[in-house]
């Protein structure tokens, strides 16, 4: 029997956990900073990986959880996903097998269910990684520091905006999947 008060100590130890794993990570990212510099091209690249490391903490803690609303495929999304790059890109990425082990499919519904919870949480780490590595972007930016800013950008850009685009395509195609898998089920 879940009571209040427990409810209560899991969401104080699931932020607890969060808060340290934030601060020991913004602790490494500022020793890194202060060593390699903001500036530096080598710190914009490093950043990203740091921070993939935070957010699978977050994630494994259970504080990384992005309202409903945001994973809603919205119908103006579906034709950018079938005429751009992002097929061609999936394709590529494929080739040099650099998916997340978890990204795998199975073969029956559950799976497909499984599959989807697990590209959710790809899609709201690199959601999470843009939003911070964007906040670098723009005090670049800020500060003048033009190379910075194109570093911050382009590995941003790779790193974390392609990935969103590829895993809201593929959970697109996954939950079509699932949807034929139902109807089957019911014929």
């Amino acid at each position: 029997m879940v009571t209040a008060q427990s409810l209560h100590h899991r969401k104080a130890v699931v932020w607890a956990k969060a808060v340290l794993i934030s601060l020991i990570m913004g602790i490494v990212i500022a020793l890194f900073a202060r060593d390699v510099g903001l500036r530096r091209l080598t710190f914009a690249f490093w950043l990203n990986w740091l921070l993939m490391l935070w957010a699978h903490g977050l994630f494994w803690a259970g504080a990384l959880r992005f309202p409903e609303s945001y994973f809603t495929i919205h119908p103006r999304e579906k034709p950018l996903y079938r005429r751009s790059w992002v097929r061609w890109i999936q394709r590529m990425l494929r080739r040099v097998n650099l998916f997340n082990p978890e990204l795998k499919s199975g073969k029956g519904k559950a799976d497909l269910v499984r599959l989807e919870q697990a590209m959710r949480h790809a899609e709201q780490a690199h959601a999470l990684i843009f939003l911070v590595v964007s906040a670098f972007f723009f005090y670049a930016l800020l500060r003048g520091w033009q190379q910075a800013a194109a570093g911050y950008l382009v590995f941003n850009l790779l790193f974390n905006g392609v990935p969103i685009l590829v895993q809201r395509y593929n959970r697109y195609r996954v939950l079509q999947l699932q949807r034929r898998c139902s109807v089957q089920n019911h014929r």
